[in-house]
């Protein structure tokens, strides 16, 4: 009964104390539709489609191909930016599993046909919530410009 006791006050002290939360997280998710972007990044949110997880995504280029109807397998390059207009992430001709990236970028690509370009804003409990990733901070927008290269 002693070790019950103990059990419960040792919890109870690191509940209290936040003990395994990141010092800077916070449980306030972002929200693009209140958000100002930097001026290079082009975001204009009542011009963009929302899906119904609530992701934003704009056509940059309408493309001719296969049609992306579910997250699979892709061959996509993409630039990632915070809504500051930094670039944190760039790659080119890369071939992923749309179900191993974050569920904003994956939803957003959705509907997307190969040779086309879209921008996909994502709210940060889309991305990487409160925690972030380095060097992306806790809670941040994420800003994607995707072309979809192939569906194979």
């Amino acid at each position: 009964m002693q070790r019950f006791v103990m059990l419960v006050a040792v919890l109870g002290l690191t509940a209290c104390l936040g003990i395994g939360t990141p010092p800077d997280a916070s449980n306030d998710p972002s929200d693009p539709a209140t958000e100002t972007f930097a001026p290079n990044l082009h975001i204009n949110i009542a011009q963009m489609t929302k899906t119904a997880l609530g992701d934003y995504y704009q056509d940059l280029r309408v493309g001719t191909g296969l049609t992306l109807g579910s997250p699979q397998l892709v061959v996509f390059s993409y630039e990632t930016f915070l809504k500051t207009g930094v670039l944190v992430d760039q790659q080119v001709g890369v071939t992923q599993d749309l179900n191993l990236v974050v569920r904003g970028l994956s939803d957003g690509m959705i509907g997307m046909q190969e040779g086309g370009e879209r921008v996909i804003v994502v709210p940060s409990a889309l991305a990487f919530g409160p925690v972030g990733r380095s060097p992306i901070p806790p809670n941040a927008t994420i800003v994607y410009d995707v072309a979809l290269e192939a569906v194979p």
